[in-house]
Formats: structure tokens, C-alpha cells, sequence
């Protein structure tokens, strides 16, 4: 079940594994060359009312999501994965009308002895 910041039960539009080239990192061949991050994100919001008119005008439409994710990244330049977390949950609260979100970015191949590394972080208003 999936419950906002104030306890009330809430629905959640999810993407997983939205992977965007880009450019992070805090070492100099990071700064230079992009590298793939995955995105996954939970996207909290009230959709009862979509759900129960069929009307997709009152949904978060998560291609307009991954397409703004994927902008924001790709044409940004970020040291930390914590900061490019933080200005995704902002963007996506600020403009989709979500009341929680989490978001997860994984870097694939920053450690080469680990599937991944990254950061989880949950944002509410």
C-alpha cells in the first residue's frame, strides 16, 4: 500500500529503469564524457477520479515524466546524484500536482565491482 506524508492512502504512477546518458559525477573523465544513470521514481498522488471516469486528463502522464526527467538531465551538469534527486522531485512536484514522490538514480558502471550505486530520496509537500 502506498500512504502519503500524512497518512492517507494514496495512488502511485512508477517508472523503473529510465535510463538517460548524461553528465555527472564529481571526477575529471565524468565532467567530460556521459554516463548512464537509471531512474526509478514513485509518484504519489490522488487518482481515484481518473479511474473512475476513464478520463486521462486527470492522470500523471508518466511519458511526459520520462521525457521531462530526461531533459532535465541531459541538460544539466551535476557533481552529486544527490543534487540531480533533489531538482527531479522538485520539478515533478512542482508541476504534476504529486503530493510524494521517491525517487532512486542508480549509476550502473561508477563502481566496477558493484551492479550499482546511487541514492534513494522521498520528497513531500
Amino acid at each position: 500500500m502506498c500512504f502519503s506524508a500524512r497518512g492517507i492512502l494514496m495512488d502511485c504512477v512508477f517508472i523503473e529503469k529510465l535510463r538517460v546518458d548524461c553528465i555527472i559525477g564529481i571526477y575529471e573523465e565524468e565532467k567530460k564524457n556521459p554516463q548512464a544513470v537509471i531512474v526509478d521514481c514513485d509518484i504519489y498522488y490522488r487518482n481515484r477520479g481518473a479511474g473512475q471516469s476513464d478520463d486521462y486528463r486527470l492522470v500523471i502522464d508518466y511519458a511526459l515524466v520520462c521525457r521531462d526527467i530526461t531533459d532535465l538531465l541531459q541538460s544539466s551538469r551535476f557533481e552529486l546524484v544527490e543534487t540531480a534527486a533533489e531538482r527531479i522531485c522538485e520539478m515533478i512536484l512542482g508541476r504534476y500536482g504529486a503530493e510524494k514522490i521517491r525517487i532512486k538514480i542508480s549509476k550502473p558502471e561508477a563502481v566496477p565491482e558493484a551492479a550499482a550505486v546511487g541514492v534513494i530520496i522521498e520528497r513531500s509537500l
